[in-house]
């Protein structure tokens, strides 16, 4: 039988982040991520470390730290990415779920909610 960490990232939908159109990603207690270059293999962590810094700190102008001059948004889609992660936390599971609107420079967030199994949902709309 497989043993499941504690808490871990167990899916992860990202559209209209660079070359996500709409992807998703299950995510087992081990991964290996491999594959030809231009695949999309930086892209994930950059958008892993963009939740992860949005966490602490305001959103950056690029929206991505460090990406400054590179267009993160999907194209032909509009200025704007969206995501929903379900995380396993001691056999609850809670989802997170968001959209940020464009442009660079000017990012805003308009949509953010955190859904729990037995506890209900939060959330938390951002107007500009």
């Amino acid at each position: 039988m497989e043993q499941k960490p504690a808490q871990w990232l167990e899916k992860i939908h990202i559209s209209g982040y660079r070359c996500f159109e709409k992807t998703s990603f299950d995510f087992k207690p081990l991964v290996v991520i491999a594959g030809a270059n231009g695949t999309g293999k930086s892209s994930l962590f950059e958008f892993l470390r963009f939740l992860r810094d949005a966490c602490f700190y305001e959103i950056p102008p690029e929206i991505v730290s460090g990406s400054i001059g590179r267009n993160i948004f999907h194209k032909p889609s509009p200025d704007k990415f969206a995501w929903s992660l379900s995380i396993s936390d001691y056999g609850d599971d809670i989802r997170y779920y968001g959209e940020l609107m464009g442009p660079i420079g000017n990012p805003i967030i308009t949509n953010e909610a955190i859904d729990f199994d037995d506890c209900g949902q939060a959330t938390l709309n951002y107007l500009q």
